[in-house]
């Protein structure tokens, strides 16, 4: 086996036990928990901002690595032509890189936001070993996960928009368990990445005033 591979596992996610803690945390903080309350098109959005978000980090750690390998005196030829890019592997010259960090918890932050929205409409999501099933790109075509992602939310928008509410629940299904299939293959634990940001949100606090984000109250 290549020594740059990581083989995939299955890791399971408890979809429903992570969209109860979100929905607290909505709740207490004022992100809105019924539709009436929020922006749907805003959230949607927000997802696939997360989305992009993990890209640049991914970009920015391939970038970094890329470059030392060339000051290192490395072969040009083996950076164009290496099959696989293991993020969770590619950590050692001179200490691990944040942006490695980074990519997981945008994908946790994308998880958490699908699952949020997903319980603002009472989305029931599958038990945690459904898997998906559709065509996962490697992570060195990471452009093509972030089009697949992003395709599917301007979906969800477009349903939503017509009030096509069964397909905008599938959609929303899709993407979470999207994220968990690329948690699975890029070896990293999603189902913590999310907690440790719900964690995180406890003590911060955001400024309605200065967002132009829909809350409905002062957190």
């Amino acid at each position: 086996m290549h020594r740059w591979y990581t083989e995939p596992q299955f890791k399971p996610v408890r979809y429903e036990e992570l969209k109860k803690h979100i929905m607290q945390q909505a709740a207490a903080k004022g992100f809105g928990t019924r539709p009436a309350e929020v922006n749907v098109p805003e959230k949607i959005l927000l997802i696939g901002s997360e989305v992009n978000e993990a890209f640049i980090a991914i970009t920015q750690q391939k970038n970094r690595l890329e470059d030392i390998w060339r000051h290192l005196g490395g072969d040009e030829e083996f950076l164009m032509t290496r099959p696989f890019y293991d993020p969770n592997r590619e950590t050692g010259y001179q200490g691990s890189f944040p942006e490695r960090d980074n990519y997981r918890e945008e994908w946790g932050d994308t998880l958490q936001r699908t699952l949020h929205l997903g319980g603002i409409f009472d989305i029931s999501f599958p038990p945690e070993y459904t898997q998906y099933q559709g065509p996962m790109p490697p992570i060195q075509d990471f452009s093509r996960r972030m089009f697949q992602v992003l395709g599917k939310t301007y979906e969800a928008h477009d349903h939503y928009r017509h009030k096509n509410l069964a397909l905008f629940r599938e959609g929303l299904v899709w993407i979470a368990q999207y994220c968990a299939a690329v948690a699975s293959r890029d070896g990293f634990d999603i189902e913590e990445e999310v907690m440790v940001k719900v964690t995180k949100n406890r003590a911060r606090v955001w400024d309605p005033a200065s967002l132009n984000e829909t809350f409905t109250k002062q957190n």
